[in-house]
């Protein structure tokens, strides 16, 4: 859908900004794959309002994630070194992440975090945030 609304909107590129908001109430932010997230924030034929949208579902998910592994990694804490089965299925799906990987995470939600201050900026100038 979303590949759809760009397409239509490439190719009119003189819609009013009514029909573009009307036309991007259809995408649903949170069912873009990460490939569609990217190109979406970085789509100008896109109203401010959908981009502040995806940049809040990608921000959700993250976070989503970030605590996911932070569960996983503390129910395998509370585990006695005995317990812990390696071969299992349970143990490849409560993967820890590495620091490397906890630390981009970071600095990726840091990142987003400044986008949608920045966003929230050009929407509503006046309002503090």
């Amino acid at each position: 859908l979303y590949r759809a609304v760009d397409t239509y909107l490439k190719a009119h590129p003189h819609a009013s900004k009514e029909e573009r908001r009307s036309l991007c109430r259809l995408i649903d932010a949170r069912k873009l794959s990460t490939e569609a997230a990217a190109h979406a924030v970085q789509n100008d034929r896109l109203p401010v309002r959908c981009v502040v949208q995806v940049l809040f579902s990608e921000h959700g998910s993250k976070l989503s994630r970030l605590a996911d592994w932070s569960g996983s990694f503390r129910s395998l804490q509370n585990r006695s070194p005995g317990a812990l089965d390696l071969t299992s299925s349970s143990a490849a799906a409560a993967r820890c992440p590495s620091k490397r990987e906890v630390v981009s995470q970071h600095h990726e939600l840091r990142r987003l975090r400044e986008d949608v201050s920045r966003l929230q900026v050009c929407v509503h100038p006046h309002a503090e945030h």
